[in-house]
């Protein structure tokens, strides 16, 4: 079962990945050729 809490912050995490990924053309997935600053940003959103 989720807190409110945690399922608002998974939300919110898929919102800004969704416009990161816009923005500096981030894949899907890590590890393919992508700018370190797009891997490191994809890191720490999927980790946080």
């Amino acid at each position: 079962m989720m807190t409110d809490a945690k399922k608002e912050s998974a939300l919110e995490r898929r919102i800004i990945f969704s416009c990161i990924r816009r923005t500096t053309q981030l894949p899907a997935y890590p590890g393919s050729g992508t700018k370190p600053v797009d891997k490191i940003l994809y890191a720490i959103i999927i980790l946080n």
